[in-house]
């Protein structure tokens, strides 16, 4: 969707680890255990052969506990494409759920002893790191190793909530490690999802003197798997990896990593790649116990085996899954130790060289990523530019779409749209970013990077999206999508020219050399009676010919009356007798959508003056989705009686969902967006609305005031509100707009938005900002002066 320009932007420095380079080093011993049957067969069918790691993870109400390690490389897991045995018997059909999935129950722990801390806050930045790489519908507990242990954070807090705890932690008194993980289990017991994840953050080679294979065991009997980081000592017996937090976090089908001082952080990251490859799988629990379980996974790249002896007791009883367990585990330790040695080769390295492409057609990830708004209701098949959109991109260069210079409103962000839906099977990865602000730009290429792996969150947004750019050279089956660019030169930088597709909107003549041009137009009066039609089958042709004439074939005028036509029940007459004025149906260019949109919003102001607000407020907000939760949760600085609507979420829903059915705005979960059109309509039919309370611009910034995280923009736990604040900020604060009634307000969010922009390294952007501040900040405390 197009979108309005603010003057003020800046883009994020990402806190965090790399997550580049574990593939090829993952993927070196298996190589070398089947090197042979790769000289004889092919490198495909190796990856087909390669047995799976299982691993007990123990009887929880009645339903037999996996994990299984699918090893790198072999392409995405069909989660229905899972086959269980029992004792050579099928059992019923089950799936594979990621242990890193939108469903994953995520206990912290952190030493917070004297003892550890010298080290706490390395460890508390890398579980930071954690927490932002897992999805973000991901809830949690944190409970600081102390003595005694206590909940820092309890279940269920959300992501920002766990962030915030974990820069609050202090370390002092002595150790309570067992204690401490057995706190967090139990939160966890009940959260009733599943995965279940802990991931401890220790300073300590075990729990002094508990044995490894106790703790495996409580962990399993709730459900849980153990992560374990560890600051190494350099002591054999006390790596992580290798002694007592291996075999305790082993016992679970989990992970531990242990890292130099300096490689906390990339430890963080080696753990969250490990568990990457991990998926729980539960099967009804067989009548007898020990049993044999045999479990067949289909991959991307072939079905993948592995079998392990179930026993009510801990791991060591007799049958062929512990041996298997020892030898899976070695594996992955070794595994663990060449990815940290490549890790180090590619620092050293910054040559192509140490990024191996992959084979033609391997899948990009394990699961589709798809950021593209939704489909519009009613689109219709643009037949002629989809066929030279397609046409242009076997030319192996970006597409430009750019609209007819004499009209507005054609589309051209529908037609990007409707052409990656229609095209989804062509692509694993397909990203949306809006390039209206060129600053903002870099931040929505390193969501992706660190979606992808690329970059962690510590990398800058130049950072990542540079190693985004080089990853996607080497990569297929990708769409990027740039709405409302500007120039070449906006853009320079960020346009990979690897063998995915990159689409373009712009009205800049300048891409003429570097992109190929695909011109917007109109509808053709077929399409426009085929809209209409489609939302109204009573309506005639006759009349849906009169209505697309009066509204010059406009994408941006036709779509939305459809849909208000569909909406009201009104008749062709009724409808064309609100617009001010019909243009002769033989003027070859129209023009100007906004009389259409201008008498469906006074039409929907006397309907539903609420819905109208709620439009309005959007609108001055900006370009930028609203999330419907900023309304709900600051409903008390919101006039009436837009305020007392917003106290009820499903009231306010239904506000939303009549200004989405009448095609007025775009609604997708809690999120609701205006089109640019009737967005500037808005601010312009509203500018002089509420004036002693300081308009609608006041409005927007009393309510993005009281949404703001009230700890420092430094604090981590603060960054997600920021990053879906700030494009609402930068346009509610525009010195355009009359400021002058909330400056305290105004400086208070420039100096925070500066701040965090600031920590995030986009220094330029943060110093435009706390320059604006001090003057706000300046205004605010001048008294009045004489009129």
């Amino acid at each position: 969707m197009s979108s309005c320009p603010p003057t003020r932007s800046g883009s994020r420095r990402r806190r965090g680890i790399r997550r580049r380079g574990t593939r090829a080093a993952a993927l070196l011993v298996p190589a070398l255990l089947l090197l042979v049957v790769s000289t004889l067969i092919g490198a495909p069918a190796a990856v087909a052969q390669r047995p799976l790691v299982v691993v007990p993870a123990g009887v929880v109400e009645g339903q037999v506990r996996l994990i299984v390690e699918v090893p790198d490389g072999t392409g995405p897991v069909r989660p229905d494409a899972v086959a269980v045995s029992v004792d050579g018997a099928p059992a019923p059909a089950a799936t594979a759920q990621p242990v890193l999935s939108d469903r994953l129950a995520l206990g912290l722990v952190v030493d917070a002893s004297a003892d550890g801390g010298p080290l706490l806050p390395v460890g508390l930045g890398g579980l930071a790191n954690f927490v932002l790489t897992v999805p973000s519908s991901t809830r949690g507990t944190l409970v600081t190793d102390s003595t005694p242990p206590a909940v820092a954070v309890p279940w269920p807090s959300a992501q920002p909530v766990v962030l915030r705890g974990l820069s609050a932690v202090q370390p002092g008194g002595a150790r309570s490690t067992a204690a401490a993980l057995d706190l967090a289990v139990a939160q966890l017991r009940s959260s009733g999802t599943d995965p279940r994840l802990v991931m401890l953050y220790t300073g300590a080679s075990d729990t002094g003197g508990e044995p490894a294979a106790a703790i495996a065991e409580r962990m399993r009997a709730a459900g849980v798997l153990l992560a374990v980081v560890c600051p190494s000592t350099g002591t054999p017996a006390e790596d992580a990896e290798s002694g007592f937090w291996a075999a305790a976090a082993a016992g679970t089908g989990g992970v531990a990593v242990s890292a130099g001082p300096a490689e906390v952080i990339a430890a963080f990251d080696r753990a969250a790649s490990a568990l990457g490859r991990r998926y729980l799988v539960t099967v009804p629990a067989p009548a007898r116990l020990p049993a044999t379980v045999a479990v067949r996974i289909g991959t991307g790249g072939g079905s993948l085996t592995g079998e392990a002896a179930v026993a009510p007791s801990a791991p060591g009883a007799p049958g062929r899954g512990p041996n298997r367990l020892v030898v899976g585990i070695g594996v992955a330790v070794v595994a663990v130790l060449v990815a940290g040695l490549v890790v180090v080769l590619r620092r050293r390295s910054r040559g192509r060289a140490a990024h191996p492409a992959p084979a033609p057609g391997e899948p990009w990830a394990a699961r589709r990523i798809w950021d593209v708004p939704r489909r519009v209701d009613g689109a219709v098949d643009r037949e002629d530019v989809v066929a030279e959109l397609e046409a242009t991109l076997r030319d192996g260069r970006p597409v430009r779409l750019c609209p007819h210079p004499d009209l507005a409103g054609l589309g051209v962000t529908t037609v990007m749209a409707e052409f990656a839906h229609r095209h989804r099977d062509r692509y694993d990865v397909a990203w949306w970013i809006s390039a209206l602000d060129p600053d903002l730009v870099a931040d929505r290429m390193a969501e992706l990077a660190e979606t992808l792996g690329v970059a962690g969150p510590a990398d800058s947004a130049d950072r990542a999206a540079a190693a985004l750019v080089e990853a996607l050279r080497r990569r297929d089956r990708w769409l990027l999508v740039f709405d409302d660019a500007g120039g070449p030169r906006q853009l320079a930088g960020y346009l990979p020219d690897g063998p995915g597709d990159v689409l373009i909107s712009s009205s800049d003549a300048g891409w003429q050399d570097l992109a190929g041009p695909v011109t917007v137009r109109a509808f053709t009066r077929a399409e426009s009676v085929s809209v209409l039609s489609s939302r109204r089958p009573d309506l005639a042709s006759g009349p849906a010919d009169r209505i697309a004439a009066t509204l010059g074939d406009l994408p941006l005028a036709v779509g939305p009356a459809a849909a208000f036509l569909a909406d009201t029940g009104l008749s062709a007459d009724a409808f064309l007798a609100l617009l001010p004025g019909t243009p002769k149906p033989d003027d070859p260019q129209p023009g100007d959508p906004e009389p259409v949109w201008a008498a469906m919003l006074e039409r929907s102001a006397a309907d539903d003056p609420q819905a109208l607000a709620l439009l309005t407020l959007a609108a001055w907000l900006g370009p930028a989705p609203v999330p419907l939760s900023v309304l709900t949760e600051n409903s008390e600085v919101l006039p009436e009686p837009l305020g007392t609507v917003a106290r009820i979420p499903a009231g306010l829903r239904d506000h939303a969902e009549l200004l989405r059915r009448r095609g007025l705005a775009q609604v997708a979960g809690d999120e609701l967006r205006v089109h640019p059109v009737p967005a500037g309509l808005l601010v312009a039919r509203t500018g002089d609305d509420h004036p002693g309370e300081g308009g609608w611009t006041a409005v927007a910034v009393r309510l993005l005031r009281a949404a703001a995280p009230a700890g420092p923009a430094s604090d981590p736990g603060t960054w997600p509100a920021w990053r879906r604040l700030l494009p609402h900020v930068l346009a509610a604060t525009d010195p355009a707009r009359r400021l002058d009634t909330v400056a305290a307000e105004v400086g208070w969010l420039l100096q925070h938005a500066g701040e965090f922009l600031e920590v995030r390294g986009r220094t330029h952007a943060a110093q435009a900002l706390l320059d604006d501040a001090r003057g706000f900040e300046a205004d605010s405390r001048r008294p009045p002066g004489p009129e």
